[in-house]
């Protein structure tokens, strides 16, 4: 487990150990995003890639997701959602299965390209009130 300073944190193991997963937000390419709650309400956005009964893929995975986690936990704008943790855990459910996590503030409100499509023509200011 780490933090967004790169530093393994031991405090926030029993948090993550408590990770309580409410609702599939959506897909990509490499896993799935969720909304969840932490201990103490806290809500966050917690993107899950699992890799099931392969070493090599997990190290993999592992090497790039430790990587993206990285990169966005520099990030530091009123524009951008704050990345703070990155862990793993086995699956007490099915073995073999390897689960890592990245967790980040929670944009509530819906996709925000969907909600612009909707629109029959953009409202730039109103895009600009959202986003800031």
């Amino acid at each position: 487990m780490f933090d967004k300073n790169g530093r393994e944190d031991s405090k926030q193991e029993d948090a993550c150990a408590k990770l309580f997963v409410k609702e599939k937000l959506g897909s990509g390419g490499q896993g799935d995003v969720y909304s969840a709650l932490l201990p103490g309400n806290k809500k966050v956005a917690a993107k899950c890639v699992r890799v099931l009964n392969n070493p090599q893929r997990a190290i993999e995975v592992f090497c790039n997701m430790y990587q993206e986690f990285q990169v966005t936990a520099r990030f530091s704008h009123p524009g951008i959602v704050e990345t703070f943790l990155f862990f793993w855990r086995q699956s007490k459910r099915t073995k073999g299965e390897i689960k890592f996590f990245i967790l980040s503030e929670l944009m509530e409100g819906g996709h925000l390209l969907k909600f612009m499509q909707k629109q029959k023509q953009p409202d730039f200011k109103q895009l600009k009130n959202i986003v800031k």
